[in-house]
C-alpha cells in the first residue's frame, strides 16, 4: 500500500513541475496548464471589432504552434492622460505596457485605435505596436494602417511573435513571414510564420 501511495505522489509531483517548463514547439512539450491569450481592448475598440480579429488570431496561431489556445476578449480599459507621450501627442506604449505590469503565464495584447509611439531602441515593433521579447504584455494599434485596417491582425501577430513566441525578427528576412522586420507600407504581404521562425518558438 505504501508503495503505491508512493508512485500516486510521484505522479502528481511529475504533473505539478511540467507546468512551469519552458516550451520548444520542435520538442513538442505541452504545458499541462496551456496559457490563455487575451485580447485587451481600449475604450474606444468596439466589441465587433475586437471579436472579428480572433479567428485571425486563432489560425495564426493554430497554424504556427500545430494546436490551439484559447483566446480571451476582455472588458475595454481606458487610456487616461498618464499614458500620454510627453509632448502630450499620442500615447506611450511603454507606459501601457508599464501599467499592466507582466503576466508570469498568459498572453496579454492590448489593441487600440489611438496613436502609440517608442522610445526604447532595444525593442521590437512594426511601427504601430510595440513588444518586449519574452515578455507577455504588448500593444498593437490600427491608427496608421489607414486603409490597410484588414491587415491589423498581422500587426498582433507580429508583436505576439516577439512577445509570446519570444522571436527576434525574420533572420531569412522573408516578406511572407509575420516576424518579418518591416513597415506598414509591405505589411499586405505578411502571411504566416516561415519555417525557421517556427523552430525557434519558446513560450513560457
Amino acid at each position: 500500500m505504501k508503495m503505491k501511495q508512493l508512485l500516486i505522489f510521484l505522479t502528481v509531483s511529475v504533473l505539478m513541475v511540467g507546468c512551469g517548463k519552458q516550451q520548444n514547439v520542435d520538442e513538442k512539450i505541452r504545458c499541462t496548464c496551456p496559457p490563455i491569450v487575451i485580447l485587451q481592448p481600449t475604450s474606444e475598440f468596439s466589441t465587433k471589432e475586437v471579436n472579428a480579429l480572433v479567428p485571425r488570431l486563432n489560425d495564426f496561431i493554430n497554424e504556427s504552434l500545430g494546436y490551439e489556445l484559447e483566446i480571451e476578449v476582455s472588458s475595454p480599459i481606458k487610456l487616461d492622460d498618464s499614458m500620454k507621450n510627453d509632448n502630450g501627442i499620442g500615447y506611450s506604449a511603454n507606459k501601457i505596457i508599464s501599467r499592466l505590469g507582466d503576466s508570469s503565464h498568459n498572453a496579454i495584447i492590448v489593441v487600440t485605435h489611438q496613436d502609440v509611439s517608442y522610445a526604447d531602441e532595444n525593442v521590437s515593433g512594426v511601427g504601430c505596436g510595440l513588444s518586449f521579447k519574452g515578455k507577455q504584455v504588448c500593444v498593437a494599434s490600427d491608427c496608421r494602417l489607414k486603409n490597410n485596417k484588414r491587415d491589423f491582425w498581422k500587426v498582433v501577430a507580429h508583436e505576439l511573435s516577439h512577445s509570446f513566441f519570444s522571436l527576434q525578427h525574420c533572420v531569412k528576412n522573408d516578406p511572407q513571414c509575420v516576424a518579418h522586420e518591416t513597415n506598414m507600407q509591405n505589411i499586405s504581404g505578411m502571411k504566416h510564420l516561415c519555417d525557421d521562425c517556427k523552430s525557434k518558438i519558446i513560450i513560457k
